[in-house]
Formats: structure tokens, C-alpha cells, sequence
């Protein structure tokens, strides 16, 4: 409860306000200041701020600086405005100054609401204010009036409503300043008007006046009891009655005039009276009647104290013969003593009434006297002044008559001198209102031809209801009337309305109903209804009320008076509770084409309790040749619609009139706009309406050719029949004369043509039509969609929400967002599209992305009201996805039911939780199970039953091996080291808070959220990290919520909201600045610029973009202040848990100064694997379950307890796409112009937009590669998506998935737990091919490069498929896996080591694929390729590591090397194999074709290569320049060429015949060819000499040694696959 303002403490703060502001002026004005304090009211005091009233009392107090006692009224009529006033006012404010006199404040209430403006603040303090001579102020004091030498001073503060204009305010300022002067004039000369009557009466009394005594008497006591405070003299005149040629003239009498008529005298001696001298002649002889008082109303309104026609007192004057010669004119108001005392008690008054009592005849004290005397007492007292006996006798009697009877009656009065009627009206209490009312005094005023009406009224327990009606005529337009018609017509009027109504309702429903229905609703119209509709009228409106049931049902009529023109219409709407604001009806009536004339509103009070509005519109239309019975209902049934919400309100609407269709089928075209918009098309939303109204009739075409195109009903040709229709339009579009509107329809109608599937015709389950549009699009074919186009996409619209979900494969997974970017939701989703794409390039199904827009969220809703909304809006976007979703049904495809499809079967779609939908996935499979959707809950991955991500922290998780990764490059150890990070974000968020969570060498200095800015400048790990995880275990907590008391010196939370932050001298070391007070927005800046090692973004929004973008181009308003340029990041690593934290530009300008990133979609893609791999587990269990052979209950158990190593597979993807990207880094200069190559390839196919990926052009690529440099990580993360997205589905497409080898491939995919237990269960998994596919396709690109597999097609124009069936047999035969397991296990300081060790298994990776694809008979054989090496060359690697460690290692420098690094003996040694192993394939042949032991055929082949220094040109070749494509086929070939070379010569020695027993093979054919052997050494030993051999040395050399080869020599190759299973090799025993 607030607690009243007290003054005391109010005075207090404004003084130290006045002095802290004003502090030379300060003391003069603090008196001032509680005087005028104490004039407010204290709820004023209460709702104001306390600048506002220093600002209101500054103001007035700057008027009143200067001012000269007695001068005039200082008055200031504005509104306040800050900049010029120093405060703001809704209203318009009033400053007066003046001496304080009585009737100020009346006076200039009445100035204001003369016009009739409403008075919302009053303050009138009253106070003596000393002044200097020239009247400056001095200071201020309690008011002293009682001291005459001393003047007070009113000061007048007032608020009315807020006058716009400078007319306005001008006129308040006249209207003010005029009252004004008539108060000072008429308080000025009130004594001496007082004097002057008392001087009148006595000079009165002294002569000898032509009446009677006992009247004189009565005059006299008169005018003494109007001197005794019972009149307020407003202003007096004496005038002289001459007579001029014939003529009575009255003549002001020069000096006489006091009060308001002071300053209407002239200086010009005897001045004409005007408005006498306009009377007609017999109201001017009146002047020369021998009475002394004239009592009358004046023709003026009094400006002074209170509103109303002043009181006129005349009296003459007399010369001695009695004759008339002038009059005394007072004029003012009676005080309320002379309404409140009994008659007997004023003179006139009492005598009048005494002669009407005793004329009247009745028994004195009888009943009836009483009676009578009573209406005198209560007749309107100024009339009882004015009205002679006569007539007031007359309608006394008259009046206490009626008393008696319930009647109707009227007493008029004229005034003598024509300027008034007093008309006295009596009409029954019962059947008096405002209406009956004004409608009296409308036929008075025609009736007596009156110009103005002033009326009083009296209602008490009598019977009768009294109105005083003052009608004010001209007086030379006086009019005959007859009183018996004018009472007539004022029964007319007044005669009860209900019972009308009551008989019309027996009359339309029968005595009973009607009956019945008079006394539900009889009593409940008012009289504002009864006044606008007859009886008839509301007979109607009770058939639309009676229909209504709850609050907020309305009803409503369309309809034409009979007598109105065709382009009139009247439209009532009926609305149940709470009355239908115009500020909501206007505009939808005017989006309907109709424009608003009039309305009235009516209130109706049911007997229940309840009201019902009704509100009447006058419309007019411009619609030619309107037929109302063509259109009401369509028009009824769309406002209905649009009022519930159900339809829009915009200028579609117009088509319903003008095209004459319902509102369903202006949705459609209303839908095709949205989407359009969204598209990014040029036209704005308004002007689409403008071309489709403009042009109806084509409008009205495009709805046909949609319901021809969708209708399950339709009959006959689609094609044939939309072709008619899109010729038709295409004719009409000749005569649309604007390029746009026919651009528009043609968009419209490629809109219509591109769309696949639509709900449209779908009925819900309760029969009725859906409240919200689906329509599933082709992508491609929809006219001028910019790029990236999705495969798919389905738009969904309602006036409640709008959402689109974008696809870019038939099979495709990710998360839908609640999005609040009204204006561009699409284009939104659509950059997170091709983050999932990378995302999902290490899972099955392709990237999806899903958005909807909430478009009636509840206004200052609580948070669960918003969020109730968004979960209604989310199912509604959801079920118009499931809409025109196929289904399986048994593993058969089932279509939606009334769904025509364009396109084939459609069943997979999967959804997941994204911003603002993070705890839904179980809203969304519920909304699946409604449709019995075959992938159950597996539809949206997450829920309840399935893996909490956040639980998991799997996000985070796999964002932080990025981390890692980076921070092993940089060979940083982050596992034993502590290391600074900047955070977005806070610990209530999934990512942001387990991701500093994996940690406890974090050292965090700084974060912010969209509240707080949290500085820890030297924090304590420990500490800090327990404190972390405290906030990530709280329901809900934000940086305020985090122990100050731990963290360091200097540090602190501080709102965003400040206006500006004191920084610390220990932050602002830490940051390395110098400046120590700081907005906020700069205070983040600087913490996203912070030299950090580590910058982890958690949260939401654009942070970082390039410097050669523009903030508009990123497309987060909300963040463009505090954003920064990625050449300004000083951190070392960014990991973007969050999405879309930096642009991809602003990631390379980073990545090119040596900063280590990847993209959003590489560091977060565990979430949507772990999704992936919930959602094929469950379509696996789903499929167990449906045999029988478990329950949901044990599925649930299953699944959870399988959580951790469901992380395991996922984070294993994480760390091995990130370890590629290592080392696509590490080798990206050297790769660029391959690189480039596959850019190009991929662009030709397609499927990738380089521009729309920021991946480089031809042009900048040759500037990297004459600067070095190569492609970034960022660019190398897009590429890697691409090449795997391409791969899997190349692998999709091939046999390769069904070759049973790879089932394990499938079965591994799976945790441990399902792999024995349902076998049979997952080869029949529906996306058994797309896992295997996708498995290779990540396990291919993730060892073998990014451009391995374009390489090896472009060398050997193998397909995909041979390629990975060569790269599995290779990775078998080698046991490469075990290989590279102990190369990722070594824990080594040296990073470069460890990655040359990966390149040496991928060279023989690549020679050895390129082998097999060159020498393994087609089809290529995996199982029995494997069966047929993988022992050969294991044997062929021990015999070459067992030699390589006799005779080599000690001298081999590379060898020493690994060592000293710390690598394992054996792996070394194994690693230093790898370039001789890959021959190894060739011996295995030779052996196997030959029949010659391995052990033979491995010392012949490389004692051969010893002999002709071999390895010395197999290492030359190797440095070779491989820049273009041509420069790497070449050297292929040259390597490939020496392989064969030293195969054959291999083949020849073997083959060669013994010189004797006692040589060997290879002494006979070093003997037979010695002269050749010698040749080659000694041009070997001169290329040696050169500084750089090139390709055409190697070439000369590599012929030299072809002389070597026989002619005749059959060469060995592979045997055909038949003789796989036939060929017995000659194998070593221990093999």
C-alpha cells in the first residue's frame, strides 16, 4: 500500500532540489515553495514526479518575477514542452497571476468551460508576496488581507484538456483575460455600487413618487434587502428617458457607469442606449409605465462568479409631476440566501405571494392553502421575482392541480420585453429522461421560435418531474403558438417507448413469446436507444440478442434502409459483455471498402445482470451496382471471422465485396502474399493488396486456379483446366496497365503453380474447416525466390501465427524457433538452414529448419499468458505441417485425406527443439500422436521420454572439442593450465552454462546476458567454478543472482540498463584500457575485444560481423550498438555454442589474423546428432515394440540407460570432423588450387552458392595463392558439409549400401545394448541405407580430406561408389583405424608432429586407393578384396618395419625425430614404412601371380629399388609442384610410372634363370644388365647435382630406366574376381 505524500518531507526534497539547481535563487524561493506545496492536492502530489512539480512550480514562479501591485492579470495559456519548459504536460496548462479579489477562481472556471473544455487540475494558492519597486519578487508569505496597506496576490494553476492549435489557445487567453477585468471591475466598484443603491433608495424615499404606499413600502424594503448581502453587484448605470421628435430615447448619463459597464462608457458626453433603442415601439413606451421597479432577466450571461443570465433591477426615476424620467440599472446575481429563504421573508416576493393565496379562494390553513403554498415556495425563484400576479396565480393553481394526476403539462410565460419564454413543464417522473428531455425543449424551441435554450431540473419523490425551460428569442421574432399543441407533442415525446416495443413483440412472436421476451429485455433499452430506433427497430435487435449466450459473442445485421440510396448501407454489430471499441471496428470495415459515415452506440441492461452493446454504422461503399442479398452473408461471416480472430484485418478484405467471394478464400491470396513477402520479394504486403483489389476479377482466377488445382472434389482435367485458367489471366494481364501489379500477379499466380500441397480442403475432427492454411512448395519453382532455394518448404498461416519450415532434402531433420522477427522470420530460418546443413552433414536425414511467428500475443501479458500463447501457436504450426505429411501405415506410404498431392511420397519429418521451444518436443509429439504418426515420438526428439539435451549438456559437450582442438594447435594445455575466457551468455542457459562447466581452469573475467554485465577481473578457479554450477542448478538464474562476495577485487554485476559503469582500475588493466567509465554497450565491446584466450558464446544474437559489412546486412537489430568487426577480436579461440553469434564473413576476417574458429554449425552439432541418433533408436525400438517383444515401459528403461553412450558416438563425430578440419587447416595453402578445383565441381553440380556460402571467387583464390594463403577454417568448415552432403547421397544412390560387408557399419551406429539384442530389427530400419551411407561418408571425408574423394574422380573417373569400396578395403588391409587411434592417442607437445604422421597414412591411403580403383576387377569386392590382402599385407609391413629397425633407425633422422617428440618406438618406426608400404599391393600380386614366396618378392623388390636409387626418385617426384590440376596428375603418373617400372624389373629378376647354384636371382640380372645399371646410377648421380628436378628430368630419367623392362614381358595384373576363391598364393607359415 502506498503511503500518503507527507508535505513536510515533499517540502524538504524540493528545497534541496531548488538548491542543488537553483542555488543563488534558492532561499528567496523556498516560501514561495510551501505556500504553493500546500495549494496541491496530495494525490497530485502522489501521481506526479517530483521534476514534474518542480518544473510546474519553476514555471509559475518565472511568471511571477515582475509584476506591479494593481496591474493586470499576468496569464500564460501553452503546452509545457521539455525542451523549451524543462517538463511535459498531456494537457494544456494555465498560469494566472493577479490581486487576489473574491470570484477569481469561479470566474475563470467558467472562462474555461465556456468552450467546453474539462478541468483535470486546479491549484489556488493565495499568498503576500513582497516586492521591489520596480515589482521584482522578492519573497513570499501567509496571505495579510487584513492589513489594508498590504496587497495579496492569487496565483492559478490549471490543466484542461490539450488544445492543439494557436487558435484554441489564443481564444481561452481572451475568454480568461475578459473575465478577469470583469471581476477586478465588479470587486473594484462593489462598494460604490452598494453605495449608489443606498443613494438611489433614499433619494426615492425623499420624493413624492405616483404610487401607492403600500407598494412603495414593499419596493423600498425591496432595495434595502438587496443591500443586506442578498445580490452581488456586477455593474451599474444610470440613463436619462428623453423624448426626440416623438421618440423615447434612453441615454447613458456620462461618469455613471460602475463595475462591468464601466467599460462600455464613451467620453463623448450622453451616449445612445443601444439595445433600448432596438426594441420595438411598444416594448420602449413600457419605459414610461409610472413604476419604481423594473425586475428582469438581462440579455447578457454573467462571466463573473457564477454562469446564467444576470439579474436586471431597474429603478426609475421621477420628476415632480410623476413622469418617468430615467432608470438606475443594477445588474448581478442574487446570493443563495434569496433560493434558500422562505418567501415570507423577502419582500415582493412575500407580498406576491400572500395576494396569490388570498385571490386563489381557499380556506386559510386548509389543505389545498398548504398545497398551494407549497408550489409558491418551490416556484423557480428568479421566475417568482419576474412573473406578475396575475399569471403566476394562474399557474399555481394550474400546477397544484396537476399534482393530483400524472399528466403532462406546460406554463409559458413571455417576457415583457420579448427576450424570453419561461416555460414550466410537468410531465410524469416515470417517463422523464435526457431524452424526453431534449426533445421537449427542441419542440419548445420551434415552437416559440427560440435561438438558445437553458433549462433546470427538478426530480423529488412527487410524482411529477419539473423541468424550467428559458427560451431565448429575438425580439422582433416573436411567433403565434397554440399550448394545447405544443403539450401535445410533449405527450407525443414522452409517452413510454416500452410499451410500443411490448405490443411489437406480441405482435412478431405471439402473446405468450412476446410476453416472455418483453420482460427478459423490455426494461434494458435506454434512452439514448429509445430516442435513435422505434419499437420495431429493437423487436429486431432482440432476435440478434437473444442469440448471443457468453461475453464476447457478438451477432450482427447488414441491411439498407428503405428510403436510403443503393450506396448507403447500415451494419449492426451486437457484442455480448464488453462494448466493441470504434478504434477496432473502424478499421476493419474500412479494409472491407467501407467507409464509416456515423455510428451510434447503444447500451442494453439485461434482466440478468448483463449488457449487451449495439452498435449502428452508417457505411457508405463505392462498389457499383451492390446487390445486398449477394453479399451480407459473405460480409457478415467475415467480420465475424476477422472480429474472433479467425481472419485478418487488412485490405484483402475489399475482394469480399468486390470480388463477391467468403473470407476463406481471401485467406488464400492472403496467405500467398505472406509467403511472398517472406520470400523477400520486392512489393511490400500493402501494395500486393493494392494490385489484387485493383484487379478483382484476376484475383477471383488465381482462387480458381488454386481450388483447381488442390480440390479432392475436382473432376476432370486439372491441366487442362488450370491451363485455361492461367491463359485466361495471362490475356487479362494485357490490360493492366502498371508493370508491378502485373509483375505481382504473375508471382501469384508462379506461387500458385510451385505449391505441391495445401490443407485448404482438409476438415478438422470436429467437421469443420481448419483456422489456419497450409501449403507445401516446390522451392525451385517459385518465381524470383533468391538463393539458397530448400528442396521443400510448407508455409503455414493464420492470423494468429505465421511459420514456414524449410527442407533440404526429402529426408531432413532441425529444430523449429520461436522467432520474433515479424518482418523476415523466413530469412532467419533460412541462414539457420544452411548452418543445419553443416550440422547435419555427420547424421542421416539433410538440414531442416523450422520457424513461427506469434502475431497476437497478449498485451502486458505475465510471462505463462505469453508462454501459453506460444505453445497454442506452436501447435497450430506444428499440425499444419502433420497436415499434408504423408503417413506409413504398416511401412506403406498413406496420403492425408483430402490432400491432392503434386508431388510423390513425403512421410519423413522430423522436428527438434530451437530457441524459444526448448521444453515443446512433448507438446509436438502429442500433437503427433493425435495424427498417429508413424514415427511416434520420435517426431520431435527430447521430450520426456528421450534424451534431455541440456541433462546431457551434449551441445556444450560437443562445442567444447572444438575447444580442445583448438587449444591443441595451439599446443595449449587447457587440461593442467588455467585460461582466460569472455562469455555470451549466462549459467540458466544450456550451452553457455555446461560449457563453462567442463571445465575448472576456467578463468571467466567477463560475461553478459540481455540484463547483466558480469566483471570478475582475477577470479579464483575453484571458487568461481562452484559458484558456476550453483547458478546452472538454480530453476532460474541470471548474473544478479551470482555471490559477489567471491569475486575478485574490482569486479561486479552491473545492470545494462545504466546509464554509464565506473570500471575498475583492476578491470580496466585487465582489459588493457585506460578510460574507467563506460556506457554498457561500450563496456560489452570491450569484453568482446578482450585479449582472452578463449571466447564462448552461448547465447542469442550477431555479435561479430566483418568490417566490410554493413549492420543492416546481419540482420539483428537488437545487438548493431554494441556489435564488433571480427578483425577487432583479440581473443585466441571463439566456440560458438550459440547459433549465428558471428557472421561467416566476420568469422574468416578473424580466422585471416591468425584466430582459431570453426562455424556455429561445426562447434553445435552434437545436439542435432544426438537428436539424429534418438530418433533412429526409437524408430528401431518403435518397430520392437509393434512385434510385441517390448513395452513403452522398457523402451523407456532401454533408452535411458543408453545416455551415455549415445554422447559417446556423438561427441566421437565431433571430435574427428574437427580433427579433419585440423588438418584441412594445417594443409590448406598447399591444397588451395585443389581447393578451388572442388569449389567449382561443387558449384557445376549445383549445390553450392559460393557467393551465398562467402566462400571466395576465382580471382581472390589466385591472390591467396600468389599470397600463401589458403582457405580459412570457417570457408573449410562449409566445404567439408558440402562434400559430405554430396557424398552420402551419391552413396545413397549406389548399390554400395547394400552390400552385407557393411552391416557392421550399420549395427556400430547403434549403442552396445542394441546390437546383439535386435540384429534383424536393424537391417529392416527404414533408414538402414541412409545411416550406412552417411557413416561412410563421414568416416571417408574425416580421414581421407575434403578433397580426397573429388581427387580420386578426377584421376581416375571412378565412381563413388569404387572409391569408398576401395577406401574401406584399403582402411581394412592397412588396419589404418588402429593406426590412426594411436596417432590421436599420443600426447605429444609437438601438434605438427602428430599431424605429418595423419598426412603419411593419408598418402598411403590415397596411392593405395588409387591402386585398387586401377587394378581390382569390377564390381569391386569388398569381403573378398580384404580376405584376399589384409594378411599379405600385414606380413609385407612386419617384414618392412622389422628391416627398416635393423638397418635403418639409427641413422634415419626423421626417425630420431619422432622419437625425441615422444613418439612410440614401434608406432615410429610404422610410420616411417608408410611410404614403401604403399607398394605393398603390387608385391601381393606378384607373389600371388608368380607363386614366389612374399619374403622374395618384398627383398627383390626393394633390393631393386637400393640398386637403381629408387626411393631417391620416388622422393623427387614427391617434390614435385603440384599447384594446378595438370602439375598433380602429372606427378601421379610419373610415381605411378616408376611403380610399374620397378614392378616389371621386379617381375624380370624373379623370372631371371641362375648363373650357378651358388648365386642368387638378383646377382644374375645385376651381372646381365651391369652396363645399364651403371648408365642409370650416373644419371641419377647428375639430377642429383641439379638444383630442383622437374617434371622433364623425372621424365628422361624414368625412360632411361624403362630400358630395363623386356619386351616380351607379360605383365602381372589382378585376377579376374573368379579366381579370388581359386588362387592359391604362396604364403609364408606364420601367415
Amino acid at each position: 500500500m502506498q503511503m500518503p505524500v507527507s508535505l513536510d518531507g515533499y517540502i524538504t526534497k524540493m528545497s534541496k532540489l531548488l538548491h542543488d539547481r537553483l542555488p543563488g535563487q534558492a532561499n528567496d524561493l523556498e516560501s514561495f515553495v510551501r505556500l504553493y506545496l500546500a495549494g496541491i492536492s496530495a494525490d497530485y502530489l502522489e501521481e506526479a514526479t517530483i521534476e514534474d512539480v518542480y518544473a510546474l512550480l519553476l514555471a509559475h514562479w518565472n511568471i511571477a518575477k515582475q509584476r506591479l501591485p494593481g496591474s493586470d492579470a499576468l496569464i500564460r495559456v501553452y503546452n509545457p514542452v521539455l525542451e523549451r519548459d524543462g517538463w511535459e504536460s498531456a494537457h494544456t496548462v494555465i498560469d494566472i497571476i493577479t490581486d487576489d479579489t473574491p470570484f477569481l477562481v469561479d470566474s475563470v472556471r467558467m472562462a474555461i468551460n465556456q468552450d467546453g473544455s474539462s478541468i483535470h487540475l486546479s491549484i489556488h494558492p493565495v499568498m503576500h508576496v513582497q516586492r521591489g519597486e520596480e515589482g521584482h519578487f522578492k519573497t513570499a508569505g501567509a496571505p495579510r488581507s487584513a492589513k489594508k496597506h498590504l496587497v495579496d496576490e492569487s496565483f492559478m494553476h490549471f490543466q484542461i484538456d490539450r488544445q492543439n492549435d494557436e487558435e484554441s489557445l489564443t481564444q481561452i487567453h481572451k475568454r480568461i483575460e475578459q473575465a478577469l477585468l470583469d471581476v477586478k471591475t465588479a470587486v473594484a466598484d462593489f462598494a460604490a455600487m452598494r453605495v449608489r443603491l443606498s443613494e438611489v433608495l433614499s433619494q426615492a424615499k425623499s420624493q413624492a413618487l405616483p404610487l401607492e404606499n403600500d407598494e412603495l413600502n414593499e419596493n423600498f424594503a425591496y432595495l434595502q434587502w438587496l443591500l443586506e448581502g442578498n445580490f452581488v453587484f456586477l455593474g451599474y448605470r444610470q440613463h436619462s428617458l428623453v423624448n426626440l421628435d416623438g421618440e423615447d430615447q434612453l441615454n447613458i448619463i456620462p461618469g455613471t457607469s460602475l463595475g462591468i459597464l464601466r467599460k462600455e462608457e464613451s467620453d463623448d458626453g450622453e451616449q445612445l442606449c443601444r439595445s433600448f433603442a432596438s426594441l420595438p415601439a411598444d416594448i420602449r413606451r413600457l419605459a414610461r409605465v409610472p413604476e419604481l421597479l423594473v425586475l428582469t432577466r438581462s440579455g447578457s450571461a454573467s462571466r463573473v462568479h457564477r454562469p446564467g443570465y444576470m439579474d436586471y433591477i431597474g429603478i426609475k426615476t421621477f420628476n415632480t409631476e410623476g413622469e418617468v424620467t430615467g432608470v438606475h440599472r443594477f445588474l448581478g446575481l442574487y446570493t443563495s440566501s434569496a433560493y434558500t429563504s422562505d418567501t415570507h421573508h423577502i419582500p415582493l416576493l412575500r407580498r406576491k405571494v400572500e395576494n396569490v393565496l388570498r385571490r386563489s379562494g381557499l380556506h386559510q390553513n386548509s389543505y389545498a392553502e398548504r398545497n398551494l403554498l407549497s408550489v409558491l415556495e418551490n416556484y423557480p425563484r428568479n421566475e417568482l421575482f419576474q412573473i406578475s400576479e396575475d399569471e403566476l396565480l394562474e399557474a399555481s393553481i394550474g400546477i397544484m392541480q396537476l399534482q393530483e394526476r400524472q399528466e403532462t403539462r406546460i406554463f409559458i410565460r413571455k417576457d415583457p420585453y420579448r427576450r424570453f419564454y419561461n416555460c414550466l413543464v410537468f410531465i410524469p417522473r416515470d417517463h422523464f429522461n435526457t431524452e424526453v428531455r431534449q426533445s421537449i425543449g427542441r419542440i419548445l424551441e420551434q415552437a416559440l421560435g427560440g435561438e438558445t435554450v437553458n433549462f433546470s431540473v427538478q426530480i423529488n419523490e412527487a410524482l411529477l418531474a419539473r423541468v424550467n425551460f428559458l427560451i431565448h428569442i429575438s425580439s422582433d421574432a416573436i411567433k403565434l403558438f397554440d399550448i394545447k399543441n405544443i403539450e401535445s407533442d410533449i405527450v407525443a415525446v414522452s409517452q413510454p417507448w416500452r410499451d410500443l416495443m411490448r405490443n411489437a413483440l406480441i405482435g412478431t412472436h405471439g402473446e405468450e413469446q412476446g410476453i416472455q421476451l418483453f420482460r427478459l429485455y423490455g426494461e434494458g433499452f435506454r434512452a439514448d436507444y429509445r430516442e435513435s430506433y422505434s419499437p420495431e427497430e429493437a423487436v429486431q435487435d432482440i432476435k440478434h440478442i437473444a442469440a448471443l449466450q457468453k461475453p464476447g459473442d457478438i451477432s450482427m445485421e447488414l441491411l439498407r434502409k428503405e428510403d436510403s440510396p443503393d450506396n448507403l448501407l447500415r451494419f449492426k454489430l451486437f457484442s455480448f459483455g464488453v462494448a466493441v471499441a470504434l478504434s477496432e471496428a473502424l478499421p476493419m470495415l474500412e479494409n472491407m471498402g467501407l467507409k464509416v459515415i456515423d455510428e451510434h452506440s447503444s447500451r442494453i441492461r439485461l434482466k440478468s445482470g448483463e449488457t449487451v452493446w449495439i452498435h449502428d454504422f452508417g457505411l457508405q461503399h463505392t462498389e457499383q451496382e451492390l446487390q445486398l442479398e449477394q453479399v451480407k452473408s459473405f460480409f457478415e461471416d467475415a467480420f465475424k471471422r476477422i472480429f474472433q480472430g479467425e481472419s485478418s484485418n487488412d485490405g484483402f478484405n475489399r475482394l469480399i465485396l468486390r470480388a463477391i467471394i467468403d473470407w476463406r478464400r481471401v485467406d488464400i491470396l492472403r496467405a500467398y502474399s505472406h509467403y511472398l513477402r517472406q520470400v523477400r520479394g520486392t512489393f511490400s504486403h500493402d501494395y500486393m493488396i493494392q494490385a489484387m483489389v485493383g484487379n478483382a476479377h484476376i484475383a477471383a482466377i488465381l482462387i480458381q486456379q488454386f481450388e483447381t488445382r488442390f480440390d479432392p472434389d475436382f473432376t476432370g482435367s486439372r491441366e487442362e483446366r488450370n491451363a485455361q485458367l492461367e491463359a485466361q489471366i495471362i490475356q487479362l494481364l494485357e490490360q493492366v496497365e502498371s508493370l508491378d501489379e502485373d509483375r505481382i500477379i504473375r508471382r501469384f499466380m508462379g506461387a500458385i503453380s510451385a505449391s505441391l500441397r495445401t490443407n485448404y480442403f482438409q476438415l478438422n475432427r470436429e467437421g469443420g474447416q481448419h483456422d489456419y492454411l497450409s501449403i507445401k512448395f516446390d522451392s525451385a519453382r517459385v518465381p524470383d525466390m533468391p538463393e539458397p532455394r530448400p528442396k521443400y518448404e510448407i508455409f503455414v498461416y493464420s492470423p494468429r501465427v505465421e511459420g514456414v519450415h524449410l527442407r533440404g532434402d526429402k529426408i531432413a531433420r532441425g529444430g523449429l524457433r520461436w522467432s520474433d522477427r515479424q518482418e523476415d522470420f523466413r530469412t532467419e530460418v533460412l541462414g539457420l538452414v544452411k548452418a543445419q546443413m553443416v550440422k547435419n552433414s555427420v547424421i542421416v536425414p539433410g538440414g531442416s529448419k523450422g520457424g513461427f511467428l506469434t502475431k497476437q500475443l497478449p498485451v502486458q501479458g505475465t510471462r505463462d499468458q505469453i508462454l501459453a500463447e506460444g505453445i497454442n501457436c506452436y501447435r497450430t504450426f506444428i499440425s499444419g505441417l502433420l497436415d499434408i505429411t504423408d503417413n506409413l501405415v504398416d511401412g506403406v506410404p498413406v496420403p492425408p485425406e483430402r490432400v491432392f498431392r503434386h508431388d510423390g511420397d513425403d512421410p519423413y519429418l522430423v522436428v527438434a527443439a530451437d530457441k524459444g521451444t526448448a521444453t515443446f518436443s512433448d507438446i509436438a509429439n502429442e500433437v503427433a500422436a493425435s495424427y498417429q504418426f508413424w514415427l511416434g515420438d520420435a517426431f520431435a526428439s527430447g521430450g520426456s521420454v528421450g534424451y534431455d539435451h541440456k541433462g546431457m549438456g551434449i551441445t556444450a559437450r560437443g562445442a567444447w572439442e572444438s575447444v580442445k582442438r583448438h587449444f591443441k594447435d595451439l599446443s595449449m594445455d587447457i587440461d593442467n593450465n588455467p585460461f582466460t575466457v569472455v562469455g555470451i551468455g549466462d549459467m540458466s542457459g544450456d550451452v553457455f552454462g555446461n560449457g563453462l562447466l567442463l571445465s575448472r581452469n576456467i578463468e571467466l573475467i567477463g560475461a553478459f546476458n540481455h540484463q547483466h554485465i558480469f566483471l570478475d577481473p582475477n577470479p579464483d578457479c575453484e571458487q568461481s567454478y562452484a559458484e558456476r554450477e550453483r547458478l546452472f542448478n538454480l530453476p532460474r538464474s541470471g548474473w544478479e543472482d551470482y555471490n559477489r562476495s567471491i569475486i575478485s577485487q574490482g569486479g561486479g554485476i552491473f545492470a545494462r540498463s545504466s546509464k554509464s559503469i565506473q570500471l575498475s582500475e583492476e578491470m580496466a588493466h585487465r582489459l588493457q584500457i585506460s578510460v574507467t567509465r563506460l556506457t554498457p554497450v561500450e563496456l560489452i565491446q570491450l569484453l568482446l575485444k578482450a585479449r582472452v584466450d578463449l571466447l564462448w558464446n552461448g547465447g542469442i544474437g550477431t555479435y561479430v560481423k566483418a568490417s566490410h559489412e554493413q549492420h543492416a546486412d546481419v540482420g539483428d537489430r537488437s545487438n548493431e550498438a554494441l556489435r564488433i568487426n571480427g578483425n577487432q577480436l583479440r581473443c585466441r579461440v571463439v566456440a560458438e555454442g550459440g547459433n549465428l553469434g558471428l557472421t561467416q564473413s566476420g568469422r574468416i576476417e578473424f580466422a585471416q589474423q591468425k584466430g582459431c574458429i570453426f562455424t556455429d554449425a561445426i562447434d553445435n552439432s552434437a545436439g542435432v546428432d544426438c537428436s539424429d541418433h534418438e530418433v533412429n533408436i526409437k524408430i528401431l525400438l518403435n518397430t520392437v515394440m509393434s512385434s510385441g517383444e517390448m513395452t513403452l515401459q522398457q523402451r523407456s528403461e532401454l533408452l535411458a540407460s543408453m545416455t551415455d553412450e549415445v554422447a559417446l558416438l556423438v561427441l566421437k563425430n565431433n571430435f574427428y570432423q574437427t580433427q579433419a578440419l585440423s588438418l584441412s587447416s594445417f594443409n590448406s595453402r598447399r591444397m588451395l588450387e585443389a581447393h578451388g578445383r572442388l569449389i567449382r565441381k561443387l558449384e557445376h553440380q549445383g549445390g553450392l552458392n559460393r557467393a551465398l556460402e562467402y566462400l571466395p571467387t576465382d580471382e581472390v583464390m589466385q591472390e591467396r595463392l600468389s599470397a600463401s594463403e589458403g582457405l580459412t577454417a570457417p570457408e573449410l568448415s562449409v566445404l567439408i558439409a558440402y562434400v559430405k552432403i554430396g557424398l552420402s547421397k551419391g552413396l545413397i544412390a549406389s548399390d554400395l549400401p547394400d552390400d552385407p560387408y557393411l552391416e557392421q557399419t550399420l549395427i556400430d551406429y547403434f549403442p552396445t545394448a542394441l546390437r546383439s539384442a535386435y540384429p534383424d530389427a536393424m537391417m529392416g530400419h527404414r533408414l538402414r541405407r541412409e545411416i550406412i551411407a552417411t557413416e561412410l561418408a563421414n568416416g571417408l571425408v574425416n580421414r581421407a580430406g575434403i578433397t580426397f574423394m573429388y581427387r580420386m574422380q578426377e584421376e581416375t573417373g571412378a565412381t563413388e561408389g569404387d572409391i569408398t569400396r576401395s577406401f574401406i578395403i584399403v582402411r581394412e588391409i592397412f588396419g589404418l583405424n588402429n593406426v590412426w587411434k594411436q596417432i590421436e592417442s599420443l600426447d605429444i607437445s609437438d601438434r605438427d608432429v602428430q599431424k605429418n604422421m595423419m598426412f603419411e597414412t593419408r598418402k598411403l591411403l590415397e596411392r593405395s586407393v588409387r591402386w585398387m580403383i586401377q587394378n581390382a576387377p569390377r564390381p569391386i569386392h569388398i569381403k573378398l578384396n580384404v580376405e584376399r590382402y589384409q594378411a599379405r599385407i600385414q606380413y609385407v609391413a612386419a617384414l618392412l618395419q622389422s628391416d627398416f629397425i635393423h638397418h635403418q633407425a639409427q641413422v634415419n633422422q626423421k626417425y630420431r625425430h619422432l622419437l625425441e617428440s615422444g613418439v612410440p618406438e614401434q608406432l615410429a618406426a610404422h610410420s616411417m614404412i608408410f611410404d614403401t608400404l604403399s607398394a605393398s599391393m603390387e608385391l601381393v600380386e606378384i607373389s600371388i601371380q608368380t607363386h614366389i614366396e612374399l619374403d622374395s618378392v618384398v627383398t627383390t623388390f626393394f633390393g631393386l629399388g637400393d640398386l637403381l636409387q629408387l626411393p631417391w626418385l620416388r622422393e623427387k617426384i614427391g617434390e614435385l609442384p603440384r599447384n594446378t590440376r595438370w602439375q598433380a596428375i602429372a606427378r601421379v603418373s610419373l610415381r605411378d610410372d616408376l611403380l610399374y617400372l620397378q614392378k616389371s624389373i621386379c617381375i624380370d629378376v624373379l623370372n631371371s634363370p641362375l648363373q650357378d647354384e651358388s648365386s642368387n636371382q638378383m646377382e644374375s640380372w645385376r651381372a646381365a644388365h651391369g652396363f645399364q645399371i651403371e648408365h642409370c646410377v650416373q644419371l641419377i648421380a647428375e639430377l642429383n647435382a641439379v638444383p630442383a628436378a622437374d617434371f622433364t628430368t623425372l621424365s628422361v630419367v624414368l625412360r632411361e630406366l624403362f630400358g630395363f623392362v623386356r619386351k616380351d614381358l607379360v605383365e602381372v595384373s589382378a585376377a579376374p574376381l573368379a579366381d579370388y576363391r581359386q588362387t592359391e598364393s604362396i604364403v609364408p607359415a606364420q601367415l
